[in-house]
């Protein structure tokens, strides 16, 4: 959460015109679950992209989160990349693709 918050928190400060994404890489699980809550909020609220990427997990909790990915494994995180540009039957606002190898 604090991460998150310090970037979103950055990125509000910033001159950048266009569009402002954070990528996060995470195991999916939190330890303070309400300020993520509250890091997402403040970045939607500020049109800031999140993008969640889940890695050496069977188990993640990003429902909160917009753009969301995951790899079981390391070397699968090409394709849970590669997935979140290239949805193939899914809307681009929930791309997802769990690989379990």
């Amino acid at each position: 959460g604090d991460a998150l918050l310090c970037a979103v928190d950055m990125l509000q400060k910033s001159q950048t015109r266009g569009e402002k994404q954070i990528f996060i890489f995470t195991d999916g699980n939190s330890s303070n679950p309400k300020k993520v809550t509250k890091a997402l909020y403040e970045a939607r609220e500020s049109r800031i992209h999140v993008t969640a990427i889940g890695v050496g997990n069977d188990r993640y909790s990003f429902e909160r989160y917009q753009y969301w990915s995951c790899a079981a494994f390391p070397s699968q995180l090409p394709m849970a990349l590669r997935y979140l540009y290239e949805p193939v039957g899914k809307p681009k606002s929930f791309a997802r693709l769990q690989v379990n190898n």
